[in-house]
C-alpha cells in the first residue's frame, strides 16, 4: 500500500524539492526519511 501524501504537503513538497537543490521529489523525500531515521536512531 502506498502512502497517501496530503494535497497541503504535496504543494509545499512541489515548490521546494527543486529550490533545495534536489534532482526529483522522490530525491528529496527519500533524504527526508533518511534524516528522520537517523534521529529516531540518536534519541534511542
Amino acid at each position: 500500500m502506498r502512502p497517501k501524501i496530503p494535497p497541503y504537503l504535496d504543494g509545499e513538497i512541489d515548490e521546494i524539492y527543486e529550490e533545495a537543490g534536489y534532482g526529483s521529489k522522490t530525491e528529496f523525500i527519500k533524504d527526508a526519511i533518511r534524516v528522520h531515521v537517523e534521529r529516531v536512531k540518536d534519541e534511542s
